[in-house]
């Protein structure tokens, strides 16, 4: 991620992620670098990473697929997703990648909860939600060591976090 908000949410959804894909025992870990190019989570043993940026321009989605193919990602992922920590996502095809690649919206991310999802893995979410990563700070209880984030991205986590609950 290249900001403070993606660099949070990393944290946020590697967890959630790690409930979706249970079944499939995919265990996604933080990537090594800050800003490591291409993926922000990864899963070496199941050759799966993830790009999660609240950039939501064609150019990123473009800009993160060749540099996939660039940096040679391939040699030890076998598929590329993107979480767009919007509503909306870039247009444009991915047809001719020599990978699988996936990504998502709010609204689809939601989606593959509702079909990923048992019982035991909804309330595992809804706890990581609602307990695990307290994203609304208490009163007089904001820590110095709290991340810099601006206004606007702060907003985007919350609406996030509200849409999530709702679904759930």
């Amino acid at each position: 991620g290249d900001n403070d908000i993606n660099r949070y949410a990393e944290l946020y959804f590697m967890d959630i992620l790690n409930k979706i894909y249970k079944a499939e025992k995919w265990n996604f870990e933080k990537a090594k670098r800050i800003n490591q190019d291409t993926y922000d989570l990864y899963d070496n043993e199941n050759r799966v990473c993830i790009q999660i940026t609240s950039n939501i321009t064609s150019a990123k989605k473009k800009q993160t697929l060749s540099t996939f193919i660039q940096n040679d990602h391939r040699s030890n992922f076998d598929e590329l997703i993107i979480l767009f920590l919007s509503e909306s996502k870039p247009k444009g095809n991915s047809i001719g990648l020599d990978f699988k690649y996936n990504d998502y919206n709010f609204i689809e991310f939601a989606g593959l909860i509702e079909s990923k999802c048992g019982r035991t893995e909804l309330i595992e979410i809804r706890d990581i939600l609602y307990y695990q990563h307290d994203l609304m700070p208490k009163q007089n209880s904001i820590k110095k060591s709290s991340p810099k984030i601006t206004e606007e991205e702060f907003l985007k986590l919350v609406k996030l976090e509200e849409y999530l609950k709702k679904e759930l």
